[in-house]
């Protein structure tokens, strides 16, 4: 059982136990989420962001699939530089 305070309130219910790695719950219990967020920020992970869905993803939700993104400076006398990023296990399945 956690308890969280919301506001004025506070709010009970059950939660497991996550360590950190384990993958994102299935359920979209508030308590279970939050917690398992917890535990993963409290391990030291940080989230990185999809530049397919814009989401912000813990390492173990990120697939091996990479997108590649090209960048130019504002002033051109740079050179463009390729920019290889992770995208989700949702966008990469087509979610």
């Amino acid at each position: 059982m956690s308890c969280k305070k919301i506001g004025n309130a506070i709010i009970c219910g059950p939660s497991k136990e996550y360590k950190v790695g384990d993958p994102r719950p299935e359920t979209d219990s508030y308590f279970d989420i939050n917690e398992w967020a917890e535990t993963q920020i409290r391990g030291g992970l940080k989230e990185t962001q999809c530049p397919s869905c814009n989401r912000w993803k813990f390492p173990q939700e990120m697939s091996k699939i990479i997108k590649k993104e090209f960048a130019v400076s504002k002033t051109m006398k740079s050179p463009i530089y390729r920019i290889k990023l992770n995208i989700c296990k949702k966008c990469a399945n087509g979610e």
